[in-house]
This record gives structure tokens, sequence and C-alpha cells, in this order.
């Protein structure tokens, strides 16, 4: 039992010693874990997206089916793009995501 107890402190003090990653190295190995989230997030995005367009599309030909019915309904569809903004940033993400990692692959090769 002492053996096993000693074991035990030994591997805490090891684990101790391991240099911790800094935080942008720790959020970036968490992202990764998560690009499927990520991408599914996107999908919704732009699956929100359609019926802005249809919208847009009514506003700029003044067919005024959609468009100009109700303020509120404008102001959601409009406020829509904004909206984009994430996904724009989370394809960004994903892109230096994927780039960082074929560029640690690239140097485990060599």
């Amino acid at each position: 039992m002492d053996f096993e107890e000693n074991r035990g402190t030994e591997q805490e003090k090891i684990d101790t010693n391991k240099p911790k990653p800094n935080p942008w190295a720790r959020f970036w190995n968490w992202y990764e874990d998560k690009i499927l989230g990520s991408v599914i997030l996107i999908a919704i995005i732009q699956f929100i997206q359609i019926p802005h367009m249809v919208w847009n599309a009514d506003m700029m030909l003044e067919a005024g089916m959609i468009s100009r019915v109700h303020p509120v309904i404008d102001w959601f569809l409009y406020g829509v793009d904004l909206i984009e903004i994430v996904s724009i940033v989370n394809v960004g993400m994903i892109m230096y995501s994927l780039v960082k990692k074929r560029k640690k692959g690239h140097k485990t090769r060599s």
C-alpha cells in the first residue's frame, strides 16, 4: 500500500512539473475538438439566410409581398445580416485550425 501511495504522489509531482500550455494554445486545443459543432453552427446560420435573401429580393423588386408588411418583421429579417458575422469569424477560425494542424503534420513527418 505504501508503494501505491508513494507512486501516486510521484505521478502527481511529474504532472505538476509539465509545462502548461498558454491560454492561446489551450483555446485552440479545445476548439479543434469542437470543429464539428462549428460546422453545424455555420450550416444553421446559412439556412437562416434563406428567408433573408427572399425578403431582400422582395425589397429590391419592390413587390411588397414580404417586405414592408410589418416593421418588426423587417427588423428581424434585416437583423439576420448581423448573424453572418459569427459565421465569418467561425470560418476563419476553422481555416486557421486546419492550417495549423496541417503544419503540425508536416513537422512530424520531416
